[in-house]
């Protein structure tokens, strides 16, 4: 699990007068920002420059902030991350806290409000500590024992080939953790990683959002899509859930 930065905060939205509008704010206030105007540049900032809070439209292209959320709190549990929508009914709110959201701010919003809330989180945010004795982690499996040293070794030797890699496993068992900590022992450790939930999609879109599209191939298609696999070029590509989508597709 990589360790937050305290004072550093992402900020990701697609609007860019109000992405730069919180990042003015936010610097005035002595923070450092970061900013992403998607979903998939907001995940590659979050990986390389890892913040102690995500402020996160709920509408994004690439990915959806709720689905972000749910990728940030699995590597950092703790981090405090902000939902903001222009669509701010209590259902809403409730649901994004639900999934583990620090807080929902609804559109429009005042500046005030804003530096309030930020100012509150980060003030509760742990110090980094330094534990003697701590249980060994390798890129957040935490042990020691003889199977995990195996899995290590495994994990490295893996990465030196420039091949595609099946993990199996039953859900919450760390199919992700192994595949990013293959990745960072890879030479395309430097390079974008990014996760597709395949079974969130049809096929039609599947294979539009990994291979892309030009304007007006299809109904709907009112602009260019770069793919995922032109976004990752050099990178990794986690292709999660890959046994939910058809045979014809896989």
């Amino acid at each position: 699990m990589k360790r937050i930065n305290e004072g550093t905060i992402l900020v990701i939205e697609d609007d860019s007068t109000m992405r730069e509008g919180i990042q003015t704010v936010l610097e005035k206030e002595g923070y450092r920002v970061n900013c992403a105007a998607d979903g998939f540049e907001g995940l590659r900032l979050f990986q390389a420059h890892p913040p102690s809070l995500v402020i996160t439209d709920l509408k994004l292209p690439g990915k959806s902030g709720m689905h972000l959320l749910h990728e940030f709190l699995e590597t950092s549990p703790s981090l405090p991350v902000i939902l903001i929508s222009a669509y701010g009914t209590i259902d809403l709110a409730v649901s994004a806290l639900k999934s583990g959201a620090r807080d929902f701010i609804a559109k429009p919003f005042s500046i005030d409000e804003l530096k309030a809330k930020v100012s509150e989180i980060l003030k509760n945010v742990p110090a980094p500590e330094v534990r003697i004795g701590a249980v060994p982690t390798f890129y957040g499996m935490v042990g020691s024992s003889p199977e995990m040293q195996q899995l290590q070794a495994q994990i490295k030797q893996v990465a030196k080939v420039d091949s595609p890699v099946l993990i199996t496993g039953e859900s919450g068992t760390g199919k992700e953790l192994i595949v990013r900590a293959i990745h960072n022992e890879s030479g395309r450790k430097e390079k974008v990683f990014l996760a597709v939930n395949c079974g969130a999609f049809t096929d039609t879109l599947l294979e539009s959002e990994l291979f892309g599209h030009e304007k007006g191939s299809f109904t709907g298609a009112i602009r260019q899509h770069q793919g995922i696999f032109e976004q990752a070029d050099g990178g990794t590509i986690l292709l999660d859930e890959i046994g939910e989508i058809s045979p014809q597709l896989q």
